[in-house]
């Protein structure tokens, strides 16, 4: 189910009513990259392959020292492309075989 021992525990003791409780809490959290989301909506849209991580770079490199996770970063980004219908584009690599030239041989 890919759901750690611990929060299973966790749920398992929680009444139907502390459960309903948890449930609402989770919708009405605010995001601590709420407040950048038009930036990052903005960047993801002008560069569609864009990465979490270089979206974390542009967020410290435009709003100075920004305390949060890479983890955070990716999930967000991640939740953003759903939410707007930003499909992570894929850049291929073209690759060509070379020979290697061995300069110990005469030609």
């Amino acid at each position: 189910m890919n759901i750690s021992r611990n929060t299973v525990s966790k749920f398992w003791d929680m009444t139907p009513n502390e459960y309903k409780n948890f449930l609402e809490g989770l919708e009405s959290r605010s995001k601590k990259l709420e407040t950048f989301e038009a930036d990052i909506v903005g960047w993801l849209r002008e560069y569609p392959d864009l990465s979490a991580a270089q979206v974390m770079d542009w967020l410290k490199e435009h709003h100075g020292n920004l305390e949060v996770a890479e983890s955070t970063v990716r999930n967000y980004v991640r939740g953003i492309r759903l939410e707007y219908g930003i499909p992570k584009a894929v850049r291929i690599r073209h690759c060509h075989r070379r020979d290697i030239i061995d300069p110990s041989t005469p030609e």
